[in-house]
């Protein structure tokens, strides 16, 4: 027979249940792709667009823009690419409810992508020509060259365009939370 403090060692819990629950809270910090914040001003559809016109006179508000009557852009900085955010002021009771949303730029990225594409096919025929003028170990057929050239070339485009989306996607968001933040602090001061 065990003795009274081994005894103690193997009793089994008699209440299981309130044990500690170990599992991570959260993280309360908003992600990419999640909704961006709303925001409800004391102010008219027209009144929320003159507030955001002054507060980007005093360089307060990067890129504003009117889009109508009641839309208007702002700059999201992303790195490597910006994206646009795109408010919406709607009439709510005596205010409004301005909503958010994030639109690419397109020029940016539509001239990387061009370059990734187009760069390719001229370094080949430059990389052969410069091969063969100070190399005469090289051999003198394209097809060599082709052959190791392009895919050092062609096979990390896609990687590269990845990596500079997800990355201009990440700071892009986040800034234009930062942006979302100084117009509640702006509209809400207003009111």
């Amino acid at each position: 027979m065990p003795s009274e403090p081994a005894r103690a060692l193997y009793t089994p819990d008699p209440m299981p249940d309130t044990q500690p629950d170990t599992t991570p809270a959260p993280d309360p910090t908003p992600g990419v792709g999640d909704p961006l914040p709303e925001v409800a001003a004391p102010l008219a559809p027209p009144a929320v667009l003159d507030t955001l016109e002054r507060l980007s006179k005093r360089g307060k508000l990067a890129g504003f823009r009117r889009i109508d009557a009641r839309t208007f852009g702002a700059t999201a900085y992303g790195n490597p690419f910006d994206r646009e955010l795109v408010g919406t002021a709607d009439a709510a009771g005596e205010g409004s409810r301005v909503g958010f949303a994030l639109a690419w730029k397109r020029k940016l990225p539509g001239v990387f992508l061009a370059t990734l594409v187009l760069s390719a096919w001229p370094g080949v025929h430059l990389m052969d020509s410069l091969m063969n003028t100070w190399f005469g170990w090289y051999p003198n057929a394209f097809w060599v060259t082709c052959a190791w050239y392009l895919p050092l070339t062609v096979l990390p485009a896609p990687w590269a365009w990845s990596v500079a989306m997800k990355r201009s996607r990440r700071s892009s968001d986040e800034h234009a939370r930062e942006q979302i933040e100084k117009i509640r602090a702006a509209l809400t001061a207003d009111g």
